[in-house]
């Protein structure tokens, strides 16, 4: 999948300009930047959430036009930040909108206790493994990941990047996160930096040297 010369306009003014980015499937990349930069909003527009101009392929197929629900279906698919769900529903009703809840179970199986219970009445840590369950039994062949680490204990943290490099085995995985940057970095392929709404660098070896000249990391 390949997103090019993206922009996108709100209220007047420019959020993003010309910005691109590249993932395969086989491949972890990761999108930073500091807050306001204009990160969820890039991954929107891939998603097709947003209105943009800009081209994106699929898989040689032109989405550019097309909308959310057809993007997803040629295997693009966004997993928005903040633990969202839909929290008047249970668990097992926010799993089944997606796909298979045993293949959810087997990736979380502390999910399983939790499945009568309302979304709502989750801890943040339980509502990010139904956001990360709902996200990767959709079948995406490009995965898009919005601070998917959010909440998550240092235990589940590890856990859930060991099925994410698993994972990535058989799609392309794109994350955006503040946290733990340099235990990602090993399994990352290349790291795109992103700055008032314009990539400003391709990072694709000596990751933490380089980010360190961009303040993304201490």
């Amino acid at each position: 999948m390949k997103a090019e010369r993206i922009s996108y306009y709100a209220d007047g003014k420019r959020v993003l300009e010309n910005c691109y980015i590249e993932l395969r499937k086989g491949e972890i990349v990761l999108l930073l930047g500091p807050n306001g930069s204009g990160k969820t909003t890039f991954f929107k527009c891939i998603a097709g959430i947003l209105k943009h101009g800009g081209s994106v392929i699929v898989d040689g197929v032109d989405a550019s036009k097309m909308k959310a629900h057809e993007r997803f279906r040629l295997g693009v698919v966004y997993s928005p930040e903040r633990m969202r769900v839909a929290e008047n529903l249970s668990v097992k009703e926010n799993l089944k909108i997606t796909g298979d809840i045993n293949e959810a179970l087997k990736l979380f199986p502390e999910l399983k206790k939790l499945l009568k219970l309302k979304a709502g009445n989750l801890s943040g840590g339980e509502r990010q493994l139904v956001v990360l369950a709902r996200s990767l039994i959709s079948k995406p062949k490009y995965l898009l990941l919005d601070e998917p680490f959010a909440g998550l204990s240092e235990k589940v943290f590890e856990r859930v990047l060991k099925i994410l490099v698993e994972k990535s085995k058989e799609m392309g995985i794109a994350i955006i996160t503040h946290e733990r940057v340099e235990s990602i970095l090993p399994y990352v392929a290349r790291v795109y930096s992103i700055l008032s709404g314009k990539i400003v660098s391709v990072i694709e070896e000596n990751f933490e040297d380089e980010l360190r000249k961009y303040l993304l990391i201490d």
